[in-house]
């Protein structure tokens, strides 16, 4: 069997979305959160672009890139996430998905190459099929933000374990979410000098674009912006997604330190008993969150059932110009708004 691969069109997105497992919300939500996923404001106009497989007229398979820029060294370079891959039922299992990702990695234009974050189980589809590099699994840190409220429960110690790993793999949630307004969080003016510092890693570059479209304009979620004490923005800020922080970019150690209290107090007020963020082991942001009272979760010990986290796979275009750094690096610094849940 041969199938044909060309940009799927946008009138066809809602045959994509028939592909993907259904939520329970059902077809409209999804469709509703497809076309707000692949609206990711352009990058230099690149912007997400979706692949289709076809056999005939029949869709038999979508691929989905979002274009994101990332500092490395100082400068500005364009890398590809990988969001959507699913193939039709009627073709999976009879090696068809491996030549249209390869034909889908050959015809992204203007990219250094391509990362995804995934659980362990895609370790060996991504690694041996397509030769990406395994740059390690995301570490998870907590802290207590709400003592009483785990005193109130009435629960021992091993309880209280288990009611914090249900809130971390989602299964519940105890804080409030804000309304947040697209437009009303005026970005630092300085938002670029804390970004482009020319240190020893990879960071991916955050703009105002892409904090309105992502965390101020989500069909359904609601975040939280947190600053210093002042209630300003001028040496950084964190956004919070209930209790998990999934954005922090400041301008020093101190700044970072005191945004982290921070959130950990907002998170509290809301009764939520910890606040928690994944991430990979970057040492600026590990030392910023140890000094604010955050504890590294024993993940060699597997407590109580506690699920792997993902890990992150990165694959380079041939002739990259950052190519080594990428696969050599394991100090990235990407947007967990990327890769949280219904990113």
């Amino acid at each position: 069997m041969k199938l044909e691969y060309s940009v799927l069109p946008v009138a066809r997105f809602p045959e994509a979305i028939e592909l993907i497992p259904e939520e329970p919300e059902g077809f409209e939500r999804n469709l509703i959160f497809w076309n707000w996923k692949n609206s990711i404001p352009s990058i230099d106009n690149h912007k997400t672009i979706v692949f289709g497989a076809f056999d005939g007229n029949l869709l038999a398979g979508v691929c989905s890139f979002q274009p994101n820029d990332f500092i490395i060294n100082g400068k500005k370079y364009l890398l590809h996430l990988v969001t959507d891959v699913v193939m039709a039922p009627d073709y999976r299992g009879k090696g068809l998905f491996s030549g249209f990702f390869t034909w889908c990695l050959a015809n992204l234009e203007n990219s250094e190459g391509t990362y995804l974050v995934a659980s362990k189980m895609a370790k060996d589809i991504y690694t041996r099929r397509f030769e990406y590099k395994n740059l390690g699994r995301l570490s998870c840190y907590f802290a207590f933000a709400n003592i009483e409220h785990l005193k109130h429960a009435k629960r021992g110690y091993k309880r209280a374990l288990l009611h914090i790993l249900s809130i971390i793999n989602g299964r519940k949630k105890y804080t409030e979410d804000k309304e947040f307004t697209s437009g009303s969080f005026v970005l630092p003016p300085n938002i670029n000098n804390m970004q482009n510092e020319k240190e020893n890693k990879i960071r991916r570059y955050i703009t105002r674009e892409y904090l309105d479209w992502r965390y101020c304009s989500h069909p359904w979620r609601k975040y939280t912006f947190v600053g210093d004490k002042q209630g300003k923005y001028e040496h950084g800020f964190a956004i919070l997604d209930g209790a998990r922080i999934v954005e922090l970019i400041t301008t020093n150690e101190t700044a970072a330190k005191e945004i982290i209290q921070n959130c950990i107090n907002e998170i509290g007020k809301n009764k939520s008993p910890i606040a928690y963020c994944v991430q990979l082991e970057v040492p600026q942001e590990r030392i910023a969150y140890l000094k604010a009272g955050f504890l590294k979760w024993p993940l060699k010990n597997k407590p109580f059932g506690l699920l792997q986290p993902p890990e992150l796979f990165v694959k380079p275009r041939n002739g990259s110009l950052v190519g080594d750094i990428l696969v050599k690096r394991k100090n990235w610094k990407f947007s967990n708004g990327d890769i949280g849940p219904e990113a």
